[in-house]
């Protein structure tokens, strides 16, 4: 059975943990990457994730912290697991 947007099951069951998580990743993320974290000094005022593999920078704005808290969730709530 396929949920949709307004199923009544949908929005009472996953939608407050979808919300929250979102929340509670944006926290931690803001925590984890603080402003001037990489150490560069032309990010000295922003918030960014060094891929320390590949020395890419990627500026955690609001809309990014907000797509990658959300990823984090719905990998949570599919139960995937990441192996190295």
């Amino acid at each position: 059975m396929l949920l949709k947007a307004g199923d009544v099951m949908l929005t009472r069951t996953i939608q407050p943990k979808f919300s929250s998580g979102i929340k509670e990743n944006e926290a931690r993320i803001n925590q984890q990457y603080p402003e001037g974290c990489c150490g560069l000094p032309a990010h000295a005022e922003v918030q960014c994730f060094l891929h320390r593999p590949s020395e890419r920078h990627f500026v955690l704005d609001e809309t990014m912290k907000k797509v990658w808290a959300a990823r984090m969730v719905c990998v949570f709530l599919s139960g995937t697991k990441y192996t190295d």
